[in-house]
Parts: C-alpha cells; structure tokens; sequence
C-alpha cells in the first residue's frame, strides 16, 4: 500500500521530464543509456504500483497502448541482448501492430530482458525495443516514446479511489 501518492506522482512526472531532456539529447554516453534506463524503469514500477494500489483511474487498467511486435526468429536468445543482438535474433522485417494493456507493458519494462533505445535517423530518440524474459523468446516490442510518454503523463495525473490514512492510528509498537 502506498501511504501518500502525492510522492510517487512527484517522482513520475521526474521521469516525463527526463523523457522530454532525452527526446533533444544528441549525445549518449553510459552513463545516459543507465539513467535513462532507471528512468523508465522506475517510472514504470510507479505506474504499476499507483494502479494496484487502486491511486490511479480504474480506466488505465482497461486501457490499450499502441506497440509494434517482432517476433522471435528462433534459436538460443542469448545472456544479453543489446542493439547489435536485435536484428540478429529479431525478425524486424515483419512488424506486427499490437495494443496492449497498461500493467502488461509495465511488466515489460520492470521484468525487461530485452530493453534498447531506438533512435531514427537524425539520430533522435524514438523509443524502445523492451521485452520481459517470458515473451523475450516469442518477441520484442518496440514502444514509441511519445507511448511512453503518454502512459506517465496519464497516470501522473489521474486519481483513484480516495481513502485517508490516519498515520497515529497506524503505528505499530513492537515489544
């Protein structure tokens, strides 16, 4: 349980921030490619955490974003992926439009095995090529970053069922 969303949503909308500074960066060095990583990760376990906790709209649960799957051509996925495995072991050449629902691509994201920045030609960040270890071997999908974005936005400023915790009610005293 979350005892005030006001915290959880004040480090989200860090995360919309961070986005919006990577969408203009034209450098990446290790150290971006980490934080921007963490970025979206975290973003996404507070994504997932405000809807189980019921502090987001019950709407987001039902609700489908767009992505794009490509599926797995076959073999041993490998220990790591990075850009150069994708091609290799992905088949980019036959996307597949997909929608999916909210919790499902936080899961992608918090149980990543696959997780790449894509960039289109000028070299600016588009999105990501994620995929968590269970479909890592049927597909990557690759998630726009205005997706992405749109997702954090929305549930930084949604609410859901309103309850008050009464903290000097909820102190445990132990031995």
């Amino acid at each position: 349980m979350i005892f005030d969303s006001h915290y959880w949503r004040r480090e989200l909308r860090r995360s919309i921030a961070d986005i919006n500074i990577r969408t203009r960066q034209g450098r990446w060095t290790e150290a971006t490619f980490g934080n921007f990583e963490r970025s979206l990760m975290t973003g996404f376990y507070t994504v997932r955490k405000l809807m189980e906790s019921k502090l987001a709209s019950a709407k987001l649960t039902g609700t489908n974003w767009p992505l794009t799957a490509f599926p797995f051509k076959g073999g041993h996925i490998g220990a790591h992926l990075i850009w150069p495995d994708i091609p290799e072991r992905y088949d980019l050449a036959s996307p597949k439009k997909v929608s999916k629902a909210t919790g499902f691509i936080a899961n992608q994201f918090i149980h990543s095995y696959v997780f790449t920045p894509s960039f289109d030609n000028s070299g600016t960040l588009n999105g990501v090529f994620v995929s968590s270890e269970t479909e890592a071997p049927k597909h990557v999908f690759w998630a726009p970053i205005t997706t992405i974005a749109k997702i954090f936005t929305t549930v930084a400023g949604s609410r859901g069922m309103p309850f008050r915790i009464a903290p000097h009610r909820n102190r445990i005293k132990y031995p």
